[in-house]
Order: structure tokens, then sequence, then C-alpha cells
């Protein structure tokens, strides 16, 4: 199965767009839809290009990447590369982890707000509902990936928001 086909509903979407931002994160000057393509094969991952255009186009409004179109010196033929956008997503072991799945998280990536980066992991954050009420506490709980820096991440009972975090260790 294709990661950027459908057939796993919204889950497989998102986990695909996660991939490809992953996957851009390699070269500061962006990436085609076929150079994507093709390192998504390497990857053990075929896909079509049509539905990687679909999956990238779905990024861009989601702001999860951003598109460059770039003129060739060929005329007036351009190039549309693509690059991490301003929202950042989180790591695919966190998103289809335990936690997630435990918990009941939200699979819908527009549901995930990153938090920033902490030294030392917050017991409590604070959710403003989107602004629209009194702000709550979230209860975080931190965890990780083969001995990488831990995550934490939490879920506001009130509105649904699914916040995510890295911690970094002090050097």
């Amino acid at each position: 199965m294709s990661p950027m086909k459908n057939e796993g509903g919204e889950k497989s979407v998102n986990e695909s767009i996660i991939t490809v931002v992953s996957l851009l994160k390699e070269n500061s000057e962006g990436f085609t839809v076929h150079e994507i393509a093709q390192r998504l094969k390497k990857q053990g991952k075929i896909v079509q290009e049509p539905e990687l255009l679909k999956c990238l186009n779905q990024a861009v409004k989601e702001n999860f990447v951003e598109q460059n179109v770039i003129p060739l010196s060929t005329g007036n033929d351009t190039s549309v590369r693509y690059k991490p956008g301003p929202k950042k997503v989180p790591p695919k072991w966190l998103f289809a982890g335990p936690i997630v799945e435990d918990f009941d998280y939200s699979r819908d990536l527009r549901d995930w707000i990153y938090y920033g980066i902490f030294y030392e992991a917050p017991l409590t954050i604070t959710c403003t509902h989107k602004g629209t009420g009194e702000p709550s506490e979230v209860l975080v709980r931190l965890t990780a990936h083969n001995y990488g820096d831990p995550h934490g991440i939490g879920k506001c009972e009130i509105c649904g928001r699914i916040y995510w975090f890295e911690i970094k260790r002090r050097k």
C-alpha cells in the first residue's frame, strides 16, 4: 500500500504529511514532487506523483509545507519546490505512538499544537481553548524514542487540542 493513499483514512494522510515534512528537512533548497517521490521510493515507499501532489497541497493548505515557484533559465518555465512550513509536525513515532492510542488523542494534525522546547519538563501546560474561554491546565505525559530527547504530550479535555513539545538535555 502506498503511504499517500487515503485507504487508512485521515490517519494515513496525516502520517504521510509527517513523512514528507521529515524528508523535506534534508535539503534547505527544497524538493520537487518528482524528487520527493524518488526519495520515498529509495525508502521503500512507492507513491504516485498525483497522490503525492494531493498530499503536498493539503500540507501547504495547513502550513506544514511551503511552496516556492522558481523561474528556470529556460524561458517561461518554472519549477515548484517544497520546503517545511512554519507549522511544526510531531515526529512520526510520537504521532503514531502508544500514548496517542492509549489516551485516545486526535489523529488530525490540525488539532496538534507545538508548544516549544524546554530544558525541564513542565507538569502541566495552559490551554486557552482557541481563545474561547477561561484557560485551563493540561496534564503532560513524557515519552521518548530510542534513547533520543524526550517529548511531552497532553490533551486538553475541554477543546481536544493536543499539545506537544521537545525536551532538550542540557549540555
